[in-house]
């Protein structure tokens, strides 16, 4: 039986593992193994579930460091690695959860933006200021089903309302 080199697996069958991946492994190992390791790492399909609390992503840790090393960046913030899965993702997220702490009204309303298929969301811990915001931002994932949240915002009352208008599928 002839055994097949893991650089020269199928394009398709890699995706399905790189898949399964975490962010930290499909941002800082799997594209730096093989150059067809990179070709298929970029693959939208492999940057559809966005789990950002899966990581320490706090300037100082481990990963954060390793980031800005590998992709040549002066420091770390959490905003760089956002845009770079967002720009993996060609706008096919799914499923998104941001850290959190560490999350900026920006972050949330680039996500509003290049996630428009996003059906499940885990938001981060906002400040009254920005909890003003999500309704705004809720109009934008019709196709979201599933919200998770560590507080009831202020707003709550505004944000049901904006969900059960524009988001048909919603479930949870």
């Amino acid at each position: 039986m002839e055994s097949k080199r893991w650089e020269e697996m199928e394009k398709d069958c890699l995706v399905k593992v790189f898949m399964r991946l975490g962010l930290d492994d499909l941002t800082l190992t799997v594209p730096f193994v093989c150059k067809s390791w990179l070709a298929v790492a970029v693959d939208p399909l492999c940057w559809q579930k966005l789990d950002f609390r899966q990581i320490d992503v706090l300037p100082w840790s481990s990963f954060s460091k390793k980031f800005s090393i590998f992709y040549s960046l002066p420091y770390f913030s959490f905003s760089h690695l956002l845009r770079l899965c967002l720009k993996r993702s060609c706008s096919s997220v799914t499923e998104l959860r941001f850290p959190l702490k560490h999350t900026s009204l920006e972050e949330l309303v680039l996500a509003s933006i290049e996630c428009p298929r996003l059906k499940v969301l885990a938001l981060p811990i906002l400040s009254p200021s920005e909890e003003v915001h999500l309704p705004k931002l809720m109009n934008k994932w019709k196709h979201l089903q599933k919200l998770e949240m560590e507080s009831k915002p202020n707003n709550f009352t505004e944000m049901v309302k904006t969900i059960g208008m524009h988001c048909g599928s919603f479930v949870d």
